[in-house]
């Protein structure tokens, strides 16, 4: 018999204010995207997976947006969700969970972030990435 943490993984980064990448300056506009974190992990078995990351972040306008993206298949395909700032000093939170039914062999999930062209600064204060099989 299996013990229960060959069969249930976990998987995680972090980096960010507190970490020793510290804060990430945002340079880049759209259509240009700034890696912020990624994961990949050792070969994991079939099964279905959770993932999820929080991205916390600033951007110095309240007409622009914020575009984030992942992947997770190693960048070959992105998903985006973009998002405009109610106030240009507050920091900004978004999260995304997601059940993933993957077919075996490493999990590559990679988080990027642009801004609108035309903004000011913009700051990626947090970024979390988390996988863990559920089934």
């Amino acid at each position: 018999m299996k013990e229960i943490f060959e069969i249930l993984t976990y998987d995680h980064t972090k980096v960010g204010e507190g970490t020793p990448t510290g804060v990430i300056d945002i340079s880049t506009d759209y259509p240009d995207f700034t890696p912020v974190a990624a994961v990949l992990t050792p070969d994991r078995p079939q099964g279905l997976y959770e993932v999820s990351f929080s991205l916390t972040w600033n951007l110095a306008t309240v007409k622009k947006s914020g575009i984030a993206r992942w992947s997770e298949d190693g960048g070959n395909t992105w998903y985006e969700i973009q998002s405009e700032p109610k106030d240009k000093t507050n920091d900004n939170t978004s999260f995304y969970g997601y059940p993933f039914e993957h077919t075996g062999g490493p999990i590559d999930i990679q988080v990027e972030i642009t801004r609108e062209a035309g903004t000011s600064d913009m700051q990626v204060r947090f970024c979390d990435i988390i996988i863990q099989r559920v089934q």
